[in-house]
């Protein structure tokens, strides 16, 4: 979902999560990382101290760069908030990630499934997998790809804006039931450098 703030993604996340009947064998497996009591639990100011994070640069920023300063700025942030920060993490097809995407969902046989799941929906902009496909297309957020792909949790949070106000995010993003640790390390993110306008 996209929310105003980390609060309002964790308050939503709460009352959508769970088991749906038309997605047994999904969201089965998925409520298992649900923690007792919820995920506003989590939402800790202190959230970055003892967090070990990857850091991921994006290879088409420029260096020295408003966006690449900001992003140095916001490293600064995170260590002083008690993260370990660990540089150079590369991922081998990271520039052409939403090729891979594409191949990667169209090779799966739930195809004929999730249409019919889609055409269901009646508040939705998607009803098939085309649908997605092209929105995707028109809509490339590459980062936020590397985290689909594998089906994994990813948050992103404002950032800063660049010199015509076009506002940027960082991404951060977790293995399979790591919500909880997102949950903690962006919400600490936000409160520390409340960027949002």
């Amino acid at each position: 979902p996209i929310c105003r703030t980390v609060t309002d993604a964790v308050y939503l996340l709460d009352e959508i999560v769970g088991y749906d009947v038309r997605d047994h064998r999904a969201t089965k497996n998925a409520a298992r990382f649900i923690p007792k009591g919820g995920y506003k639990q989590f939402l800790r100011t202190d959230g970055l101290r003892g967090k070990r994070l990857g850091i991921v640069r994006d290879p088409n920023l420029s260096p020295g760069s408003h966006g690449a300063i900001s992003f140095e700025k916001h490293l600064a942030t995170m260590r002083q908030k008690g993260a370990t920060l660990v540089e150079n993490h590369i991922f081998s097809n990271f520039l052409n990630i939403s090729t891979v995407a594409e191949e990667i969902v169209l090779a799966y046989e739930f195809k004929r499934d999730l249409n019919i799941y889609l055409s269901e929906l009646l508040q939705s902009p998607v009803h098939t997998l085309a649908d997605i496909i092209s929105f995707n297309t028109q809509h490339a957020m590459e980062i936020s790809s590397v985290l689909a792909i594998a089906g994994y949790p990813g948050i992103s949070v404002p950032a800063g804006y660049d010199t015509a106000g076009v506002p940027f995010g960082i991404n951060f993003g977790g293995g399979r039931g790591s919500e909880p640790t997102l949950i903690e390390i962006s919400y600490a993110f936000e409160q520390a450098t409340k960027v949002r306008k």
